[in-house]
């Protein structure tokens, strides 16, 4: 389990600033925000126009948190290791 001391991070030569943190905070929303929204209306278009109902709207959401996932992984992995 990973632990974090408000007293050394704030001293590490890579930690993050305030205005970077928040930076961080409202990228990681976009990506599962824009994904789920985009796959998710998408996924109900589909579902509409081909009588599946609800088919591919559950498609759409499972795919898009497996986008949601692993593109937050790509993001945060370096934090995780510095």
């Amino acid at each position: 389990m990973m632990t974090i001391d408000a007293t050394s991070s704030a001293s590490a030569p890579n930690a993050l600033g305030t205005a970077q943190l928040f930076g961080l905070v409202s990228q990681i929303g976009y990506l599962i925000a824009l994904p789920a929204a985009l796959l998710g209306f998408g996924g109900a278009y589909l579902d509409k126009t081909l009588s599946t109902s609800p088919l591919f709207i559950l498609l759409g959401f499972a795919l898009a948190l497996l986008t949601s996932s692993f593109t937050i992984w790509r993001k945060i992995k370096p934090l995780l290791h510095a």
